[in-house]
């Protein structure tokens, strides 16, 4: 959360015509709540289940870049199906870098913790998460960098895979 999946991923989408979709907004779409929504009244075990449930359908589709929330990757079973399915991005931004991203946005794992809290829990779930993200065919650091140089970097990576 904050490396800049639903800023870049738009601008990938559009240079190669290809559709964007964030899983965030088709969870929302397809549940009928926001993602706070579901955290506060159904749980993260139910956003979750939101979560496979999107990357199932969305893994299907031919020609899209999809935005996937910080945690998916933890289910063996997404995974596997975003594995299999196409080229899988890595945006690594350093815990600074993340804390001021998300300081200004509602993040429903986040709500809880300030100032110290925050960093030691966000450093704590880039630990978590890091092993699942080094599965990804590309890593960009984005760090310092604007969303089209992102974009960009992403996208010669994209020509090179698609050879």
């Amino acid at each position: 959360m904050g490396a800049g999946k639903t800023t870049v991923g738009p601008y990938v989408s559009a240079a190669l015509n290809w559709n964007f979709v964030d899983t965030d907004q088709w969870i929302e779409k397809h549940s009928g709540k926001s993602v706070s929504q579901i955290f506060e009244s159904d749980g993260e075990l139910a956003f979750r289940e939101w979560e496979r449930r999107a990357i199932s359908e969305l893994c299907r589709q031919v020609g899209s870049v999809v935005a996937l929330g910080g945690g998916a990757l933890m289910a063996e079973e997404n995974r596997q199906n975003i594995l299999k399915s196409g080229m899988l991005v890595y945006l690594r931004a350093s815990v600074t870098s993340l804390l001021k991203r998300i300081s200004t946005v509602d993040r429903p794992l986040l709500k809880s913790y300030r100032g110290p809290e925050l960093e030691k829990h966000v450093s704590s779930l880039i630990q978590l998460r890091e092993p699942h993200y080094r599965l990804a065919s590309v890593t960009v650091n984005t760090d310092g960098k604007p969303p089209k140089e992102i974009g960009q970097e992403i996208l010669s990576e994209v020509s090179q895979w698609k050879k």
